[in-house]
C-alpha cells in the first residue's frame, strides 16, 4: 500500500507541474496564490510529500489553476506504470 501512495504522490506531483507550467506561472506566484509554501510547492511536484498532499491543499491549488479537483485524483494505470518508471530511474542514480 506504502507503495500505491508514493506512487499516486508522484502522479499528482507531475500533474501540478504540468498545469502550473502550462498556464504560465511559477512555482512562487502558485503557493502565493493558493496560500501555502513554496516548499510545500516543491515537495508536492517532486512526488516527496508525506503520504500525499491533503485535500484541502489540492483544492486550493485546482481553484487557482481554475481546474476540476477530479483532475489531479482521477488517475490512469498509465500514469501509475509512468510513475513507477519515474521512481525506479531515480533510484538508480
Amino acid at each position: 500500500m506504502r507503495n500505491d501512495t508514493l506512487l499516486l504522490s508522484i502522479v499528482v506531483g507531475a500533474k501540478i507541474r504540468y498545469y502550473r507550467s502550462l498556464y504560465g506561472k511559477t512555482q512562487q506566484e502558485l503557493a502565493a496564490l493558493a496560500n501555502i509554501s513554496v516548499s510545500s510547492i516543491q515537495r508536492i511536484e517532486e512526488g516527496h510529500y508525506d503520504n500525499i498532499a491533503p485535500l484541502a491543499t489540492l483544492v486550493d491549488i485546482a481553484n487557482v489553476l481554475d481546474l476540476p479537483i477530479e483532475t489531479f485524483l482521477t488517475v490512469t494505470e498509465e500514469e501509475m506504470r509512468l510513475a513507477s518508471a519515474r521512481k525506479s530511474s531515480k533510484k538508480a542514480k
